[in-house]
């Protein structure tokens, strides 16, 4: 049976700890429904934005959230449409308790489209082919013993991804499979921080040191785990202090227990947080079922609370957040 081998070392004991208060600061922290789901949108705009570098392709920040928001054109690359569809199989796997070998192809099909078909080519560094299917029954069936249980999500989740990128289970994407099983795997242990982080950015911003604990990955896994805990605390860390700023923060006091705010009015404020401001000419794509005049009554609304301020007259006007 396979058995992660690696070391506890101070620098992971040390992160998991700055991990761990931020996370109970995060989660017992109220902070208003609309910018939890700001926040959540927020880690999933730069988690696909992560994930499509390693797919070979770049879209910029706005047009990923048009396409989170259903708003995107016709013509929107194939390969942000296939992680958004993956990024719902996670959301749907992480409902279960454990993950299995299905659930891996079936993240490759959806990446991809293509079948989940195990690689056949020979990869320096990587598993040989021969050897794929039985170390990724391996890999699950430790996600499922009682030594998988009694480790910390952080340690486990860096342990499916770093295990994953050494066997290297198919002819692309492999990274991106990692990723979203790690991702599968916190969720699963409710220690995904409300969906509000994405460790993926600390891999971009720290490609070489990303990269150079990942190739060490072979028998003995702790320097890629002191890199991994060391990823998700930095990112737990700044989260927490944006979580603290939002909850104090005098214009979601306006919003909150002072000012009742409608779902619809919650829609506008965070399209506005999005893409900055909105004019006429936009309600009918945000609200295809609303009449002007019912958004054009919620804007006022808001104007009047103090948490939009509107610019031009007529129809050339457009709406703001003060």
């Amino acid at each position: 049976m396979y058995i992660p081998e690696y070391a506890i070392t101070g620098g992971i004991l040390k992160n998991i700890a700055s991990s761990e208060y931020a996370k109970a600061i995060i989660d017992n922290t109220t902070i208003l429904p609309m910018w939890e789901k700001q926040l959540v949108k927020e880690a999933s705009v730069l988690l696909l934005g992560s994930q499509l570098k390693d797919l070979g392709a770049t879209l910029d920040d706005k047009t990923i959230k048009k396409a989170l928001d259903d708003l995107a054109q016709p013509s929107a690359s194939k390969e942000i449409l296939s992680l958004i569809n993956a990024l719902e199989l996670v959301n749907l796997i992480s409902t279960a308790s454990d993950i299995e070998e299905e659930d891996i192809k079936q993240l490759y099909k959806t990446l991809t489209g293509n079948p989940p078909v195990y690689r056949s080519r020979y990869v320096e560094g990587k598993v040989i082919p021969e050897e794929i299917l039985a170390e990724i029954g391996e890999l699950t069936d430790w996600y499922t013993s009682l030594d998988a249980k009694d480790t910390h999500p952080l340690i486990k989740a860096g342990i499916l991804k770093a295990t994953l990128e050494k066997i290297a289970p198919f002819d692309a994407a492999n990274s991106v499979v990692a990723n979203f099983v790690s991702l599968i795997s916190v969720k699963i242990d409710k220690y995904d921080f409300k969906g509000f982080i994405c460790v993926e950015n600390y891999y971009q911003r720290y490609l070489a040191d990303y990269t150079k604990s990942l190739v060490t990955v072979d028998d003995d896994l702790t320097a890629w785990l002191e890199f991994f805990v060391r990823a998700v605390a930095s990112e737990a860390v700044n989260l927490k202090e944006k979580v603290l700023l939002l909850s104090r923060d005098t214009k979601i006091a306006k919003a909150s227990g002072k000012v009742d705010i409608s779902d619809r009015q919650a829609r506008i404020i965070e399209y506005l947080q999005d893409y900055g401001l909105l004019q006429n000419k936009q309600f009918a794509t945000i609200f295809p079922d609303i009449s002007e005049d019912s958004v054009l009554r919620d804007l006022k609304d808001l104007m009047e609370k103090g948490v939009v301020v509107k610019r031009g007259k007529t129809k050339n006007s457009r709406y703001e957040l003060r």
